[in-house]
């Protein structure tokens, strides 16, 4: 099978045929639809840093996990179209892999092929790659990655070049001989990445 066609198909996390009413009016345009999922959800980094409050079973929603399972959450909270940007009090607690698979999902009811990656950036602390999740989506006849937790896009062997690290087993390994991953060096075998 095309790897562009597997990517289009939805999976058991990105499966959203029970929202194609609310799906079908959305844009099919990348950019347009992680403003999206940025209006719907909001960052436990930023709530912490913001001081917002929010009550423990809101704090509890960036355990969610599923794309359908989030979009319910976000419309038993304001059951408004998925256009409309929620007041932050309104939005879902979550992380970035929560961005990530929604917008992923999305993308694959649009019939773009897109998949979430697991990696590092080094965009949102100086000197610290930070694990993370993005989404890349074919374009032009290449990957193209976007983030929509940090509302950022471009050309992964440009705009990303040294600021995005696609977790792969080079990377752990080389945590682990560097003295920085030692339950890696202690087993000798990388985790699993989605």
């Amino acid at each position: 099978m095309d790897s562009r066609v597997f990517y289009s198909q939805s999976g058991i996390t990105t499966n959203l045929d029970d929202f194609a009413e609310f799906t079908r009016a959305l844009p099919s345009e990348p950019k347009a639809l992680m403003e999206v999922v940025r209006g719907l959800l909001i960052h436990e980094g930023f709530v912490a840093q913001r001081k917002l409050r929010f009550e423990p079973d809101r704090m509890a929603d960036r355990d969610i996990v599923g794309a359908s399972n989030v979009l319910n959450q976000v419309l038993e909270i304001d059951p408004a179209p998925l256009t409309v940007e929620r007041y932050w009090r309104n939005r879902i607690v979550s992380f970035c892999y929560q961005f990530a698979l929604l917008l992923c999902a999305l993308l694959r009811e649009k019939d773009v092929p897109a998949r979430t990656r697991c990696g590092f950036a080094s965009y949102f602390r100086k000197g610290f790659w930070i694990d993370h999740w993005v989404v890349e989506y074919w374009n032009d006849g290449k990957w193209v990655v976007i983030d929509p937790d940090a509302g950022r896009d471009g050309d992964p062997h440009s705009f990303y070049a040294s600021t995005w690290k696609i977790a792969d087993q080079d990377e752990w390994l080389l945590g682990a001989l560097s003295g920085e991953r030692p339950e890696v060096a202690k087993s000798g075998r990388a985790p699993l990445v989605a």
